[in-house]
């Protein structure tokens, strides 16, 4: 049987409502890349983000019992571990993917840098999308 872990004891709260307005802000954020998609999975828990049937990111709510709100993104060789550098409060190394590139950003912080996290965002979807929708959308 299998137990939910302890939520971090220095996790940021915040209200459920603004949870749920960082959630759609996400989804806008997702919904202006060209054929990209957030679907609700896991009992709407999570959101798959992805692009003609690729995931290139999640949305993680309370993800395996430990509080937190967080964007999961695929990222450039390398990336991952500067951003953490250079900003630890919004950035991490996603648990199972970060050796694999991928980047974590908080989405419960105080305040989000959401231009920061529309970059990595962008940069993931760049990443998966085919070459037509990258240059639809570099056209623009």
């Amino acid at each position: 049987m299998r137990t939910k872990r302890a939520k971090d004891p220095v996790a940021p709260t915040i209200s459920k409502a603004e949870r749920l307005a960082r959630r759609k802000k996400l989804v806008r954020l997702v919904e202006r890349l060209p054929e990209a998609t957030a679907t609700l999975q896991a009992g709407h828990q999570h959101m798959s983000l992805e692009v003609r049937g690729k995931r290139f990111g999640w949305m993680l709510d309370d993800h395996q019992g430990d509080g937190r709100l967080a964007l999961n993104c695929k990222g450039p060789a390398g990336a991952n571990k500067m951003l953490v550098r250079a900003e630890p409060e919004l950035f991490h190394l996603p648990r199972y993917l970060w050796h694999r590139g991928w980047i974590g950003a908080w989405l419960d912080i105080g305040k989000v840098d959401w231009s920061a996290v529309d970059a990595v965002l962008t940069d993931a979807y760049r990443l998966t999308a085919p070459r037509a929708l990258v240059a639809q959308m570099n056209a623009v």
